[in-house]
């Protein structure tokens, strides 16, 4: 179920540090989008532009074949032009901008940390960083809210319109984006055009993810948007995230793991015959969307690069292989090496699971020409910070 749970972990890294789209850039994040889910997606871009304030309940559960396990509870809020507030039950995580001050608390170290706040709701590189990446829900408002819409552009490219429907008594227009086996339903108020709530289907699993106390302008509080730490809390310079850390002291400075695997075109790849080259190895599944908005950059690395001592490895897991095929003819665009773990669909036997200890994918490892693995990055993330790592190794980048 942690694969599941942690299936858009990365989209939280794409769409931060991006700067707002003007309105007529919008407008061109959609242009690969079908006219009538583009049109779906521009009245809720112009409901939430229209609104000064804003606050949701979202509740997220989980359901493993006929058993619900636990739910977890989201709050978002802003206020503009540059408060806001998130906060999970989860893990006890709190995100505030007060208008003066940013101040993020992770409950679970009693860490804070107190920084200027962000401008402006478009300008914060931190309102998505702190949802958690399976909140589908409200990161797509955030991104809605933000502008920032083109970075999901080849994800929305997969979207059609189903026939409106009802949901949790509101009638509703049907988003769906179907990639291999997951499914997403995303429903938006016919009235309100504002985000509702989604579906996730994925195999036996599925999430539901219901909205609730939904408040507009003068109904959010003022009082929402402060922040008192806690007695025993710490105010520190910066905050890691405790899991991808284990995973970098692991992995990072230490010799690549070995594999051979084969790619599309039968020509089988050993890690260990590298040396002497920079290695990007890029796990991924034509499920994930994170992963979808990740592999432009990836694809551009590999042919502006693969001529000065850089090997592209695009390797295709936890994924059925038809499904991989299917989506490989519908982007033939992507010229870059892919490559076929064995295990197919079972997680547990994959190459990146056994070898590399990888939770969520997509999971990006740069290794340098001595064979050692020198970024474990977890997640999507902005086309900068892939070329950062390609010059922390030595590769010239424009």
């Amino acid at each position: 179920m942690k694969t599941y749970h942690r299936l858009f972990v990365g989209l939280i890294g794409a769409l931060c540090s991006l700067a707002p789209l003007r309105a007529a850039k919008a407008d061109s994040a959609l242009q690969n989008v079908r006219p009538d889910v583009a049109a779906v997606l521009k009245a809720a871009t112009s409901a939430y532009d229209k609104l000064q304030a804003y606050e949701h309940t979202e509740t997220w559960t989980l359901h493993s074949g006929d058993q619900k396990t636990t739910s977890a509870v989201t709050k978002l809020a802003f206020k503009r032009p540059n408060r806001f507030y998130i906060q999970t039950s989860s893990d006890g995580d709190l995100l505030v901008s007060d208008g003066q001050n940013l101040y993020i608390y992770r409950k679970a170290v009693q860490e804070y940390t107190k920084d200027a706040a962000p401008i402006s709701l478009a300008k914060s590189d931190d309102l998505l960083g702190a949802l958690p990446g399976n909140r589908f829900v409200s990161v797509l408002v955030v991104l809605i809210v933000q502008h920032n819409l083109d970075k999901a552009s080849s994800f929305l490219s997969l979207a059609t319109l189903a026939p409106p429907t009802s949901y949790h008594g509101q009638r509703c227009d049907d988003v769906v984006v179907k990639a291999g086996n997951t499914a997403i339903h995303l429903y938006f108020n016919k009235q309100t055009h504002l985000l509702a709530g989604a579906y996730l289907k994925h195999d036996t699993e599925s999430v539901t993810e219901e909205l609730s106390d939904v408040h507009t302008n003068g109904a959010v509080p003022n009082d929402l948007f402060t922040f008192t730490p806690p007695s025993d809390a710490k105010l520190v310079a910066d905050l890691d995230d405790p899991e991808e850390l284990a995973l970098q002291q692991k992995y990072v400075g230490k010799p690549a793991v070995d594999f051979s695997l084969q790619d599309t075109k039968g020509k089988t790849w050993d890690i260990a015959e590298l040396k002497g080259k920079v290695v990007i190895v890029d796990f991924w599944a034509s499920w994930c969307g994170p992963c979808q908005m990740v592999m432009p950059t990836i694809e551009k690395i590999y042919e502006k690069y693969s001529d000065k001592d850089v090997v592209v490895l695009a390797v295709n897991t936890w994924d059925d292989p038809d499904a991989c095929a299917s989506f490989l003819k519908k982007h033939p665009e992507y010229k870059m090496n892919v490559l076929l773990d064995p295990a197919g669909k079972n997680a547990a036997d994959s190459v990146a699971t056994k070898l590399y200890g990888v939770q969520g994918i997509p999971t990006t490892l740069f290794i340098d020409k001595e064979g050692i693995v020198r970024t474990y990055a977890i997640g999507a993330h902005p086309p900068e910070f892939y070329m950062d790592q390609l010059k922390k190794l030595g590769i010239a980048t424009d």
